[in-house]
């Protein structure tokens, strides 16, 4: 059975999610001209802030080329006034950034930070970005408001020192009891997923979130088997 997956051989940029709510357009058009457009991707959002974070922060997910990244984001971050300490570098463990991801938030001196309320994870919307739990590669879900997916799975190559990606896109839907159907052309029956909402506690810290688990197979086929993961996102609170 044949996908139709395309393998990308050039390396993959670092995608940075910045929170730019407590930003103004001049300050968020500053930073998102310094990042370099060949190592990064960035993407703006008005969301707030996780409870646990109220000054200037960086959430990221370890990979390996993950030190020299968020030095040279940090100083560029650094450059466009606002100051970035190893100590607000967050393991996001029980975040929504998966590996190779970066979340950013920023906070303009005197400026309040707007925290999440109680009842968002209730208006977190479907389409969104979804990180795997136990695949083998780092593997990432996304589900776009026109119906389609997309899986981005980033393979380590130890002898270039860079990621190689491999994509499988298709179109998806989520059914009134909650089970999330991927289908592709050359599958002969949807991937299906049942929906579920967590709450969980990390080191003192809580977190709320959605995860997808797999409805298992019988013997599915070894291309389909190595995306049959759990997917989640989750914020902390």
């Amino acid at each position: 059975m044949l996908l139709s997956l395309f393998v990308v051989a050039c390396s993959s940029k670092t995608q940075v999610h910045l929170y730019a709510k407590h930003l103004s357009v001049e300050q968020t058009a500053m930073i998102v001209k310094q990042l370099d457009e060949t190592i990064f991707s960035v993407v703006v959002n008005q969301e707030s802030f996780p409870n646990s974070i109220n000054d200037n922060a960086i959430v990221y997910a370890p990979s390996a080329n993950s030190p020299q990244r968020l030095t040279s984001l940090m100083d560029i971050i650094s450059a466009s006034g606002f100051t970035v300490s190893n100590a607000s570098l967050i393991m996001a463990n029980n975040h929504s950034f998966t590996e190779n991801n970066v979340g950013v938030f920023l906070v303009p001196s005197g400026v309040e930070v707007e925290h999440f309320q109680t009842s968002f994870i209730e208006k977190l919307p479907t389409v969104n970005e979804y990180g795997a739990i136990d695949c083998k590669h780092a593997t990432t879900l996304f589900l776009k408001s026109n119906d389609q997916f997309l899986i981005e799975i980033d393979i380590w190559d130890q002898a270039k020192q860079d990621y190689l990606s491999q994509y499988i896109d298709g179109t998806w839907r989520l059914s009134n009891n909650n089970v999330l159907e991927l289908t592709h052309p050359a599958w002969q029956a949807p991937l299906m997923f049942n929906k579920s909402v967590f709450q969980k506690s990390h080191h003192g810290e809580q977190s709320k979130g959605i995860r997808f688990t797999p409805v298992k197979t019988m013997n599915p086929p070894s291309d389909i088997e190595k995306i049959s993961c759990s997917y989640s996102i989750s914020f902390a609170e």
